[in-house]
């Protein structure tokens, strides 16, 4: 079902995040609300066509340059070749060499496209389920499960986070293009996916350009800088700023954040990694707002006595 079940999962959070804004438009401009959901929707869309506009020019541009990455690594390894035989460190390093001369540039670009362009046909079908999402009516009942408040808190969760991960990436492609590093917007595009992935994706976003900037810049001031500050800023971010912003009602252990990320990445892989904390936090929500469930609330925060 995980092809069907994730893009309805995205589609759900998408509709909770437009909505919102669909609201204002009714409410302050008296739009109706075709209008105002058509307008919603064709936002959304210039925005994703042109992060892949962006994304894809970056993508062009990594595999244009990839060969002359490949020289500069080859020459890197002949200089620690040479550094390991002046040294009598008995350390062979043609295998490596070898291995890197083999690199399938070609295959990896072809399945990286095809891998974009199942994304996109998923994309797709997120935009119709979200679209029946706004055009259906709501069934009255007497105890509806998810009520005012509830969606309100969801979505002001969906919205707070998707804002701090653009806060994120947008940061991250800022100080990588300052300093002139190749393919910054593709970074900075990385960094705004894996702000979603707890623990684990912030430190790959980091990791992700420094093999770009040691091979450009070498070691050096430039590399410590900008370590320094995309340090600083993650955590800045992910530890005072995200906190605050997010407030203490949503707060979830450390370990039922990594728990969730196995179980959702192994139900899911990486489209599961991507929404185990958001799926975890709307768990929590509902179960707070429910006599019966709060002990699973509590148990969430890490509150089991």
């Amino acid at each position: 079902m995980q092809p069907i079940l994730v893009p309805f999962i995205f589609a759900i959070f998408l509709y909770l995040i437009m909505l919102p804004i669909i609201e204002w438009q009714i409410r302050v401009l008296r739009l109706p609300k075709s209008v105002a959901t058509a307008i919603g929707f064709i936002l959304t869309i210039i925005v994703l066509i042109s992060a892949f506009v962006f994304v894809g020019s970056s993508g062009r541009n990594v595999i244009a340059d990839s060969e002359r990455y490949q020289i500069k690594i080859l020459d890197a390894i002949d200089e620690l070749s040479t550094f390991a035989e002046t040294r009598h460190i008995p350390l062979d390093f043609n295998l490596l060499k070898e291995e890197m001369t083999h690199i399938p540039v070609v295959k990896l670009a072809t399945n990286v496209t095809r891998e974009v362009f199942s994304f996109i046909g998923s994309i797709l079908l997120v935009f119709i389920f979200t679209l029946f999402l706004f055009i259906s009516k709501r069934v009255p009942s007497d105890t509806p499960w998810i009520d005012s408040d509830i969606q309100r808190s969801i979505t002001r969760y969906l919205v707070v986070k998707l804002t701090i991960s653009v806060l994120s990436g947008i940061i991250m492609g800022s100080v990588l293009m300052a300093f002139n590093v190749p393919f910054f917007v593709l970074f900075g595009t990385c960094a705004f996916l894996l702000n979603f992935i707890p623990s684990i994706g912030p430190i790959i976003a980091g990791l992700l350009p420094l093999p770009i900037v040691l091979m450009e810049f070498g070691f050096g001031a430039k590399l410590l800088v900008i370590i320094l500050i995309t340090t600083s800023a993650k955590f800045i971010i992910g530890n005072i700023l995200e906190p605050k912003v997010m407030g203490d009602n949503l707060g979830i252990h450390p370990v039922v954040i990594l728990l969730s990320l196995f179980f959702w990445g192994f139900i899911w892989g990486l489209p599961g990694m991507f929404l185990s904390v958001p799926l975890t936090a709307i768990i929590k929500i509902l179960c707070t707002r429910n006599e019966r469930f709060k002990p699973i609330a509590r148990a969430i925060e890490g509150r089991l006595k």
